[in-house]
């Protein structure tokens, strides 16, 4: 099976990426965007009049902007996921196209979303100290950086078993077997943040399910369809008349 041409592979990844921050987006509307309003009308509650801030964004105008930044969002990381499968195919098992493109939505879902959600889980409003934003936005970012290359590694590695033993199945599980080794040192390694706020535990609790499962559902929805339209891809390198990606 040959090589994808970028072309093919970066239309996939958008078509996918679009569909992916639409997708997360209106679960967020339905399911998360309650459990914020509820956060936003306690922490208010919780100060004395005169001693709280008006909001400079109103939450209407939130959550319009919510669905705008999920397709950014969608498209942005469509852009970066097809780059990487496109420089990664060479190095992915042999195997269908469409299981080479679910298998690398699972190594981003695990590098950029799962492993950094646990080690720092998203908070609502009243949640962690205002004044070491600074501090946990660079923490995320630098373990999602090194989750990322941990991740790519293990790519690599299971190349290069496939290779050497003849045994896509073994080389991909002893593949994951050190992506998730060397990620779990990583998660003991890097600082913990410290989290205090007044929200009652179940709100702070539901608000993190559903991040975590928003997360899930876009980056399951780019790796099933980005896997169908690759899988559906011409099997020449040739790109004829702009047909990308055909039935």
């Amino acid at each position: 099976m040959g090589t994808l041409a970028f072309g093919t592979v970066l239309k996939a990844a958008l078509i996918a990426g679009l569909a992916a921050g639409l997708t997360a987006a209106v679960f967020h509307l339905l399911f998360t965007e309650p459990l914020i309003d509820r956060a936003v009308t306690l922490e208010e509650a919780s100060h004395q009049d005169g001693d709280h801030e008006p909001a400079l964004v109103s939450r209407d105008t939130q959550k319009k902007g919510l669905v705008v930044g999920f397709v950014l969002l969608g498209i942005s990381w469509a852009m970066v996921f097809g780059v990487a499968f496109q420089a990664a195919q060479r190095w992915l098992p042999a195997m269908s196209r469409f299981k080479q493109g679910a298998i690398m939505a699972l190594f981003a879902y695990w590098a950029v979303a799962l492993l950094p959600f646990l080690k720092y889980p998203a908070n609502p409003p009243g949640i962690g100290d205002p004044q070491t934003i600074g501090q946990r936005q660079a923490l995320y970012a630098g373990f999602l950086a090194l989750s990322v290359i941990t991740v790519l590694f293990g790519i690599w590695l299971i190349r290069s078993l496939d290779v050497r033993l003849a045994n896509s199945t073994r080389a991909t599980s002893l593949g994951w077997a050190a992506i998730i080794g060397v990620s779990l040192l990583l998660f003991l390694l890097m600082p913990g943040i410290s989290e205090e706020g007044n929200l009652p535990a179940d709100l702070l609790n539901s608000f993190r399910v559903m991040s975590i499962l928003g997360l899930t559902i876009f980056w399951a929805t780019m790796g099933l369809l980005f896997g169908k339209l690759i899988g559906q891809a011409p099997r020449s390198n040739r790109l004829s008349g702009g047909s990308a990606i055909q039935s």
